[in-house]
């Protein structure tokens, strides 16, 4: 692979190099689709959720909010911690990112997501002075929004259609720790992920789902407490 000369070609290649991760994606967002069109969450509202929501974690952690009847900050700040990730994100691709005009910038901070984060920071690795960087990461950001936003249509119009014996809510957690594992790095994400999953556990019956953010708030402390001590 070289360098792409055009905004054009970079474009465009970035929507070739998307597609193996379209094979995660598809099922993540038709189960959004239906988790959201299980709580009452019409077509419309789920579609204008993904659009400019766009955060499937965050979608996905909001839905189960909602079907608990949490209230407003509560889901409002779960989704921020659970997007808190981006913030690194935003801080890597600033590198490349620095000297484009402002709008530029705030049109590359609202698609960010790991994938093409992590497909575009590969090829600027490689090629630190390739030209239009900037459209080669819109190219994964276009293939990831349209496919995210097609499929959560799916999920939606198959929400009501598709038997409850399914238990397809069950699939989200499935999903959760799919994510979570691969973040595991060492002992210290390891024990802040187990003292966060028992916390959360035992503090299920404090009101208003406040166990969640008590839980998140001491699974961070044990995993800073076991990276000091190591």
């Amino acid at each position: 692979m070289k360098p792409y000369q055009t905004p054009r070609s970079a474009f465009l290649a970035a929507l070739r190099d998307f597609l193996p991760a379209t094979l995660g994606i598809i099922p993540f967002a038709v189960v959004f689709g239906v988790a959201a069109s299980e709580i009452g969450i019409s077509t419309v509202e789920g579609i204008v959720m993904s659009g400019f929501m766009f955060a499937g974690a965050a979608q996905l952690v909001t839905v189960e909010l909602l079907k608990t009847d949490a209230l407003a900050w509560v889901i409002i700040l779960s989704a921020l911690v659970v997007n808190l990730r981006f913030v690194i994100y935003s801080a890597s691709l600033s590198t490349y990112f620095k000297k484009l005009p402002l709008l530029h910038r705030v049109v590359a901070s609202f698609f960010i997501t790991d994938q093409p984060y992590a497909l575009s920071i590969a090829y600027f690795t490689e090629y630190p002075d390739a030209p239009h960087k900037f459209w080669y990461y819109m190219g994964h950001c276009a293939a990831l929004w349209v496919i995210w936003v097609i499929c959560s249509i799916i999920g939606l119009v198959l929400g009501p259609i598709i038997p409850e014996s399914w238990s397809l809510g069950f699939v989200i957690p499935l999903m959760f720790i799919g994510l979570v594992t691969p973040a595991i790095k060492n002992w210290s994400y390891l024990i802040a992920a187990c003292v966060s999953g028992v916390s959360v556990i035992v503090l299920q019956p404090l009101p208003n789902n406040l166990g969640l953010m008590v839980a998140i708030a001491l699974g961070i402390v044990a995993g800073v407490v076991s990276e000091k001590m190591r």
